[in-house]
């Protein structure tokens, strides 16, 4: 019988803690990667890794036509996945599409400081709000990090280096600065658009990709993969963005 006691205690403690086991909540289904929360439950995200490098080359120039870009009457929903309760207050969107989108870059990273979007500052501590565009969504990309969507597609995480364009101020009567002044409170907002990965921006141009399959006499994906291949080179040596894109394949156009 003596021999028998442990294995009776070890069924036992096996059951008590299958029973507190609990079920898998809409919470921790919709995980943050990369992600801290504060006492109150509310996410903070500084830096992570840049988005993926794309695996596949975009359509070959004239594999199709697409009439020009379309933008909706109604703005897309905020959030890619609209049943998710992310830990944030609020994704602030302009309330108007920008008409005009000055082409000057800027460079900034997008952070989440205990549920409030804010723009680094120079020492890569929050600073500003932010507001985004009206068209800007929110969600998870493919390995979990929260990323603002541009068309239902990842466009930069929310942490790593990013880069936009010159998009209108805030707007103080618009819905959601009221809600982003009553969560987050007073101070500058920086209005970020659609931020775009540094790293996805510079990627090259499918005519650039072209060009260097014919020169070189491979199929456009092969072209793409080289280049790829040269832009992580350079970017493990230190030298990223437009600087990578330019040695790898600027000569070829």
């Amino acid at each position: 019988m003596k021999s028998l006691r442990p294995i009776a205690l070890n069924l036992i403690l096996a059951s008590m803690a299958s029973c507190t086991t609990l079920p898998q909540t809409a919470h921790d289904r919709f995980a943050l990667t990369g992600a801290a929360l504060d006492a109150d439950g509310m996410a903070s995200i500084g830096k992570v890794p840049a988005s993926p490098w794309p695996s596949v080359a975009p359509p070959e120039p004239g594999a199709s036509e697409t009439g020009g870009e379309i933008y909706a009457r109604e703005a897309p929903p905020a959030q890619v996945e609209a049943d998710a309760r992310y830990p944030f207050h609020l994704f602030p969107r302009s309330k108007s599409a920008a008409t005009i989108v000055l082409t000057s870059a800027t460079y900034g990273t997008v952070l989440l400081d205990h549920g409030c979007f804010r723009r680094a500052d120079r020492k890569g501590k929050p600073g500003n709000l932010v507001l985004f565009d009206r068209n800007a969504q929110i969600g998870r990309d493919s390995q979990g990090y929260l990323a603002v969507f541009d068309s239902g597609k990842p466009s930069a995480r929310v942490g790593e280096p990013a880069i936009w364009g010159g998009y209108p101020g805030a707007n103080e009567r618009d819905p959601d600065v009221r809600k982003l002044r009553e969560v987050c409170g007073e101070g500058p907002i920086d209005a970020v658009g659609i931020p775009s990965s540094v790293r996805l921006f510079s990627l090259p141009y499918p005519e650039w990709v072209a060009n260097y399959a014919r020169v070189k006499k491979i199929s456009y994906q092969a072209a793409w993969d080289r280049a790829i291949a040269c832009m992580k080179r350079r970017e493990a040596d230190g030298t990223g963005g437009l600087e990578a894109r330019d040695s790898c394949i600027d000569q070829y156009n």
